[in-house]
Formats: C-alpha cells, sequence, structure tokens
C-alpha cells in the first residue's frame, strides 16, 4: 500500500531538513507506516522543489509562491497539480490530509484527484463561527468533507460538534490518536540527577499557562492533595506564560503550594525525556485537546496520568484503566481521583501505564490502526465501484 501524506503549511523553515525536525510527530507517523510495511510518500508545499529519503520514507518539497501559512482564501493551484501528477505517476493508493481546516486545500485535491481515496485529519480544529466569511468556508469545507473516504480524528466524541453543525457525516468519521511517542522509561532516580527534581510523590506538568489548559484548577486541588503528600512537589513547565502573574499569585496566597511548587519554564524535547522520567504522575486540567503530546510522551516513560475528561484524554488512559480522569474544571473531583490514583503502589502503576501505553498508544498500535482506516477506505471504493 503506498499513503502519500499531504502537507499544505511549512512556516519560515528554509532548508527541508529544518522542516522535518520541527515536523517530527509527521516524520515519526510516517516511519511508523513503513515499519508495517507500506510505502510512504510525504508531500510538502514548499518555497523550493527538493527530495529526501530518510529512514524508508520520501520526502518531496514542491514549489509553490504562495505564503507558508496559508490564508483561508488562498488556492494552491500549481502545487495541487503537482500533487495530482505525482499521485497518477507513483500509484498512490490513498491520500492523507492533515489539515481539517484547509477548506480551499483539501478542496482543491478532491477536484484534481477524485478518484483517489482521501482521508483528512483533524489536529484539534473548532467549526468556523457565524459570519459571511465563515460561512463561505464552511460551505467548502462541507462540500469537501462530503466527499472525502474519511475524517479521522484522536477520539470519539470529538466529531460531534462537526456532526451537529452537519458539516462532516458520522459515517466518514474514524479514529486514530494523533501521534506517539519516541521516549522510554528509564530509572526515576538516575533522571532526578539530571533533572533535579525531588519529591514524594513528584507531580509534573507540561503545558502552556493559559485558560484552556487550566493550570488553576491544578494548583487549588493540589493544595488539598499536598495536606496528606507533605513532601509532595509540582514543577510547571511551559513555553506560553498567559497566566503566569495569576499563578505565581496563587502560589504565594497558599502556604500549602509556597516552596512546593516550581515554575521551570521552557525545556527543550532533549531534556523533556529526563523530565518525564523524574516525574510520579503527569497532570492535566485542559478543557479541549487534539490528542495531548505532552501526555502521550509522558506515558511512553511509565508516568502515571491524571488527566481531565475530555474525548482525547479519555482515550489515552482508556476511560479510566490507567491512571485517572477527573470532571474538567472541577477541583472537588481532581482532589478525589488524585487522593485515589496516589494511594496506589506507584511501581505497580507504572508498568500498567507503559504495557497499556505499547498496546493501545504506540507507534506500533498507531499504524496498526492507521492500516486498517486506510484498507478500510480503499475497500469502500472498490465496493462502491
Amino acid at each position: 500500500m503506498h499513503i502519500g501524506f499531504v502537507q499544505h503549511t511549512y512556516e519560515e523553515y528554509q532548508h527541508p531538513s529544518e522542516l522535518l525536525a520541527a515536523h517530527f510527530t509527521t516524520t515519526e507517523w510516517a516511519e511508523a507506516l513503513v515499519a508495517k510495511g507500506a510505502r510512504v510518500s510525504v508531500i510538502y508545499r514548499f518555497h523550493s522543489d527538493d527530495h529526501l529519503f530518510l529512514r524508508g520514507v520520501h520526502y518531496y518539497f514542491l514549489k509553490d509562491t504562495l505564503s507558508p501559512m496559508l490564508k483561508w482564501f488562498h488556492l494552491p493551484l500549481s502545487f495541487s497539480l503537482k500533487v495530482r501528477k505525482y499521485v497518477k505517476t507513483n500509484d498512490v493508493d490513498v491520500m492523507h490530509s492533515h489539515n481539517l481546516r484547509a477548506s480551499f486545500p483539501n478542496f482543491l485535491l478532491r477536484v484534481f484527484c477524485p478518484k483517489h481515496p482521501l482521508v483528512i485529519q483533524d489536529h484539534g480544529a473548532i467549526p468556523a463561527g457565524r459570519s459571511l466569511r465563515s460561512r463561505l468556508v464552511d460551505l467548502v469545507l462541507k462540500w469537501c468533507l462530503k466527499r472525502c473516504d474519511a475524517v479521522v480524528f484522536s477520539a470519539k466524541g470529538q466529531e460531534r460538534m462537526w456532526v451537529e453543525r452537519r458539516l462532516i457525516e458520522r459515517r466518514l468519521c474514524m479514529f486514530i490518536m494523533e501521534n506517539s511517542a519516541s521516549f522510554s522509561f528509564m530509572p526515576r532516580q538516575e533522571a532526578r540527577v539530571f533533572t533535579g527534581l525531588r519529591g514524594s510523590p513528584v507531580f509534573l506538568w507540561v503545558g502552556n499557562l493559559d485558560p484552556n489548559k487550566d493550570p488553576i484548577t491544578s494548583l487549588l486541588a493540589l493544595d488539598e492533595v499536598f495536606e496528606k503528600y507533605p513532601e509532595a512537589g509540582l514543577y510547571m513547565i511551559y513555553r506560553f506564560n498567559q497566566l503566569e502573574d495569576q499563578v505565581r499569585d496563587l502560589i504565594h496566597s497558599k502556604p500549602g503550594l509556597t516552596g512546593r511548587v516550581e515554575l521551570l519554564g521552557s525545556r527543550s524535547r532533549r531534556e523533556l525525556q529526563w523530565y518525564y522520567n523524574s516525574a510520579d504522575y503527569i497532570l492535566s486540567s485542559s478543557h479541549k485537546e487534539a490528542g495531548g503530546y505532552s501526555v502521550i510522551e509522558a506515558m511512553a516513560c511509565g508516568v502515571i496520568p491524571i488527566l481531565s475528561d475530555i474525548p482525547s484524554f479519555l482515550s489515552l488512559t482508556g476511560h479510566g484503566q490507567v491512571g485517572a480522569n477527573f470532571k474538567a474544571g472541577s477541583v472537588s473531583d481532581l482532589v478525589r481521583q488524585t487522593l485515589e490514583v496516589c494511594g496506589r503502589d506507584i511501581a505497580k502503576e507504572s508498568e500498567r501505564v507503559m504495557g497499556h501505553f505499547k498496546e493501545f498508544h504506540s507507534f506500533e498500535a498507531l499504524a496498526e490502526t492507521a492500516m486498517g482506516v486506510y484498507s478500510e477506505v480503499i475497500s469502500r471504493r472498490h465496493n462502491s465501484g
């Protein structure tokens, strides 16, 4: 089976290797499919023509004159025509576009390649508003989505608003977690020598300080949890700091948090594996996530997840088969679930997390699920004549 990933945006990268380093989630997914026996081509819209062959995957960079980040009204005609030529001459079996809201680019893919199955992946998009422009975009989007072969979400429940708005037909919805992680377990004490994290237990937060991530709920809950675990500590890693002042004010106003919560700021991805392996629990109180990449990375290291009950997080824990899920925004439920999880043996629960991750969320599992989706859409095409 030959799968063609189609990427319409590329940011301001000058060289293909820079782009691939930033888009490591795409390269890792492609490599996982190759390991399952698929042939994979990743086709990027780019500012110049180029080609790389890395770890079994062909990366094609096709020149286009439009800006790196397409505006809503952009029609990448020349790129789409080049994609059509490639998929026809290289026997691509399935096209996979990684941008649900790319209305006009996906429209062109469907118009120019009508005979090729098209899978469109969601990465946390939401339906547009009610403005005239939004309605125009949604008309194009609805036309395209009705004629694609599958719309892929990370977890059941994420499709609901799209179906309710009648932008997507429920029969087309399929589910693949948006990525996995290549991190792995290492002894906790060894990692803590590198990071300096300490506490019994150690809680870790990896996420921006913003209203969606909702750090305030997590901090208020841990203020109560720390009463029962006086040696515990929380470490917060983040890039964007919209709520940092409020977070600092809350920490300073709560004696139970002062001196036990450390704001670390940003850390490189290379460093993150050490921080995950220094933690006992990963905490996230998000109200919305496409997948939850930091949680995925943490679970690959055996860190026990304590997560809000949004669709992607319920999928990651198997609806609470490992770790715990709490009602999003509820301090009391987070306290209750955290105390329950902390009552379990950490080493045994960590092993259960790693086993669950390997079975359901590893690259091998992701590729297996994706290959099943691709096979199904091909079969549907054949059966429909």
